[in-house]
């Protein structure tokens, strides 16, 4: 399976220093070069910067598509590179997107995805984090996540 991943995920993951959580969920992130020069723009968080321009040999830079779907017109180049991608790969594909407005066409794709608070289950689910202490720092960045999301996973867990 080919995972495709937006910046807000990676951004997030990089300020919480937990970046490592995707390779051991999914050994190989893709990412288009327009998420990657979201993700090395001097306004992206300084971990994830210093963290695209290593190179890490995980993370495979894929070139743009050549044209995009028409669905992601309205969407920031990253967001809409990643889903054109995914789309094409769609029978074996799963894309990492947190925006709601590319959620948004993600499911209008029937296209399989998750987000950040996806990914944190998993690794909770998998030992790699606790999944509280993750929460708390968090809640300590500019990540958006509502309070209703953090019960949902939380109850998510409790059945596990």
């Amino acid at each position: 399976m080919l995972v495709f991943c937006d910046t807000s995920t990676l951004s997030a993951l990089a300020k919480l220093e937990k970046l490592a959580i995707l390779r051991s969920l999914y050994l190989e992130i893709h990412i288009p070069q327009a998420i990657y020069a979201e993700g090395t723009a001097p306004r992206a968080p300084s971990a994830l910067r210093l963290f695209l321009r290593g190179e890490p040999d995980w993370i495979k830079l894929l070139p743009d598509p050549d044209s995009l779907l028409p669905e992601v017109a309205h969407l920031d180049p990253g967001e809409a590179s990643a889903i054109t991608l995914a789309w094409r790969r769609r029978d074996d594909s799963l894309l990492v997107i947190d925006e709601a407005s590319g959620r948004a066409v993600a499911r209008a794709l029937s296209l399989p995805h998750t987000g950040l608070l996806g990914i944190l289950i998993q690794a909770a689910r998998g030992q790699l984090i606790d999944f509280e202490e993750t929460v708390t720092q968090l809640r300590q960045t500019n990540f958006r996540i509502s309070d209703a999301l953090i019960e949902e996973a939380r109850q998510i867990l409790r059945k596990d």
